[in-house]
């Protein structure tokens, strides 16, 4: 008995020496150590990167943020809140190169390169979710209505955008140039219709991926 206890250890013991060779214990992934292959495996990530890129619209943290500034502050049409017998365009002292608000996160929801830079964390979201694995129906709602979302953010990028510059340079996939941002010279600018066209179609995605009012889903 004693034998066959001794060697049933001793089989146990050698078993777990083998396996715990095979990978250790201690070499596991950090649980804040993302990539945007790990993201898209999990709903609960991909809902927090949609997160973000709406943080990037109105928190006061981000430079994208809609601030209490009024559009129509930007011009001599109204005046803003703060300040405003100081601005150049009410003092009339505005000169070709005085760029402001639009040089700056003042304005940063219509400024180019802040847009374009949650423009492109749209696309990679975009371009990767119908690859985030679901388990059940309420899942797949779930995936949809984050996608819808993605169209609808998208859309308010561009529709800034358009009101500021006119016809744009379209992006649709998270292609970038090799400094990590999207490569202006090599894409060709579209015309004021066809931008519209663009817009009107993430808006009609949104659409179809969202749910009624009525039929609101609630997040895990």
């Amino acid at each position: 008995m004693k034998k066959s206890i001794r060697f049933s250890l001793a089989t146990f013991l050698i078993l777990f020496i083998l396996t715990s060779c095979e990978k250790d214990i201690l070499d596991q992934k950090a649980l804040g150590d993302y990539n945007e292959q790990s993201v898209f495996l999990d709903l609960s990530l991909v809902q927090a990167l949609i997160g973000r890129a709406y943080d990037n619209w109105g928190d006061e943290s981000f430079p994208l943020n809609c601030k209490d500034d009024l559009l129509a502050s930007a011009t001599d049409e109204t005046m803003s809140i703060h300040r405003p017998t100081r601005y150049t365009w009410t003092v009339g002292t505005m000169t070709p190169v005085y760029l402001r608000h639009f040089d700056s996160n003042r304005f940063g929801f219509m400024v180019w390169k802040y847009v374009y830079g949650n423009i492109q964390l749209v696309n990679t979201i975009l371009a990767n979710i119908d690859d985030v694995p679901v388990d059940n129906t309420m899942e797949k709602e779930w995936r949809n209505r984050m996608k819808g979302e993605a169209y609808f953010i998208r859309a308010l990028g561009y529709s800034n955008l358009l009101r500021t510059y006119g016809g744009l340079v379209l992006v649709d996939k998270p292609s970038i140039g090799s400094s990590g941002l999207i490569n202006f010279h090599t894409i060709k600018r579209s015309s004021y219709e066809e931008t519209v066209d663009f817009i009107l179609a993430d808006c009609d995605s949104a659409i179809s991926l969202l749910p009624a009012k009525d039929q609101g889903f609630l997040y895990r």
